[in-house]
């Protein structure tokens, strides 16, 4: 007999779960840095090929006010994949759409996340995130990603 309650919670951490990118896209459109910061775990992780692995969210609030600033990116998301792990883990993906709009020259830039989710004072949250990029960064926008890197 199928256990109603856990079926329940297992819909409750998966839908919970899926915002997380949708709200990650909304922020960085909005250029929210508090609230992109507010997604991670408070030693959570964003893995990016430029600028590295950025840990804490002193760390991330840096990063993200650069890079967002730079950069001001317009990212969407497609296909999320979740696979839950545990009452207080999951991972997943989701496919990268990403455009930046002051640099139309760079056209679309198709990447990936891969992310580890766990679930921190009641609520889900990164605990890793790591995104690679498909498509090279040439040109002026590899330019505006090493600035938003440099420290």
């Amino acid at each position: 007999m199928p256990d109603t309650a856990a079926n329940v919670q297992a819909l409750l951490d998966r839908e919970a779960i899926r915002v997380l990118p949708n709200l990650y896209c909304h922020y960085v459109w909005r250029n929210d840095v508090e609230g992109l910061v507010g997604l991670f775990a408070k030693d959570g992780v964003f893995d990016e090929p430029t600028l590295g692995r950025i840990t804490g969210h002193a760390a991330l609030r840096e990063i993200y006010r650069r890079a967002l600033g730079a950069l001001s990116p317009k990212p969407y998301i497609h296909n999320h994949v979740v696979t839950l792990e545990g009452p207080d883990r999951a991972s997943g993906a989701c496919y990268l759409d990403l455009r930046v709009p002051n640099r139309p020259e760079a056209g679309p830039i198709a990447g990936y996340y891969d992310d580890r989710y766990v679930k921190e004072d009641g609520r889900w949250v990164f605990a890793e995130r790591k995104v690679t990029l498909l498509t090279e960064l040439t040109g002026a926008l590899a330019q505006d990603f090493a600035r938003a890197a440099a420290k």
